[in-house]
């Protein structure tokens, strides 16, 4: 339904397309090309910022692995949720990044910066919760019969519930 770059937008008049595409020219950032050029994955594999996003993926995405273990369908809400969040970012990231700022793109660095700030205070907050959410599962656990060692886990293990239904 979308179009995937300027040359195929049907919506746009063929003078739009050109402007569209001048203004890609201007920001140095291409048209997509379908076909596969070794020598830049080579070059990609030689540049140090391809490591340096790739564990910032990594440990952006530890949260996603602790998150995503419930209940089968509430798993996958939480995973399309987080999917969510991943293009919305990834649809506003190109907008702090203004032609007018070049070459120092200030306001594309600070939505970095803040945007990495904003993760560890939500990952900070994240923790505290699940914290206290673990406490008080323990501990209205240890109340049943047997405790915490004595619950049978075969009972629930494979019956897709969440883990709030897991309480009860």
């Amino acid at each position: 339904m979308l179009p995937d770059s300027p040359v195929t937008a049907k919506l746009l008049t063929h003078r739009q397309r050109r402007l569209a595409i001048e203004k890609l020219r201007e920001n140095q950032t291409g048209v997509e090309n379908k076909h596969l050029r070794v020598y830049q994955v080579r070059e990609a594999f030689m540049d140090y910022k391809l490591y340096f996003f790739f564990v910032l993926g990594v440990v952006g995405n530890i949260p996603n692995g602790g998150i995503s273990n419930f209940g089968h369908t509430k798993k996958v809400v939480t995973n399309a949720v987080l999917f969510l969040g991943y293009c919305t970012g990834n649809i506003a990231g190109p907008f702090f990044y203004k032609t007018s700022q070049s070459p120092t793109y200030s306001l594309g660095s600070w939505s970095m910066i803040v945007s990495h700030l904003v993760e560890v205070v939500v990952i900070l907050l994240l923790w505290f919760l699940l914290s206290n959410e673990n406490k008080r599962r323990d501990w209205i656990q240890s109340d049943e019969i047997g405790g915490l060692e004595g619950r049978n886990l075969d009972a629930t293990a494979f019956s897709d519930m969440t883990d709030r239904e897991n309480l009860k």
